[in-house]
């Protein structure tokens, strides 16, 4: 039987597994192997925490457009000894690890809604 998608938008055959995965771990696959793994253990009220990941998000964006259009304007001088790569590296790294939060938050909304809908069907 096939694992259910803890995301909603790419497929979980599209991830790379976590038992698969070697060197040392970004944070955006520590979130999503936390997640699975606790996921079902959650709380409603621990769902619902989760699922406000989706503002911590939206600032992390905000944070990120701040030190590309600082870069993008010359704010900051990098200078030529490959500065551009590490600065691009961690733009990367904070898109990942915003996806993964979207990623959770979705997952705990999605759980959520699935608990109201059967707590309704019960009722």
């Amino acid at each position: 039987m096939a694992k259910k998608s803890l995301a909603f938008t790419q497929p979980e055959s599209d991830r790379p597994s976590f038992r698969e995965v070697n060197g040392p771990p970004d944070s955006a696959a520590v979130m999503r192997l936390l997640w699975e793994k606790a996921a079902n253990h959650l709380s409603p009220d621990e769902l619902a925490w989760m699922a406000d990941a989706d503002e911590m998000a939206m600032l992390a964006l905000g944070n990120l457009k701040s030190v590309l259009q600082s870069l993008a304007l010359g704010g900051n001088k990098i200078s030529s000894g490959g500065d551009e790569t590490v600065a691009f590296f961690f733009c990367s790294e904070q898109m990942d690890t915003v996806q993964s939060l979207m990623e959770v938050a979705g997952a705990a909304n999605y759980r959520l809604r699935e608990m109201d809908k059967r707590s309704s069907a019960g009722a």
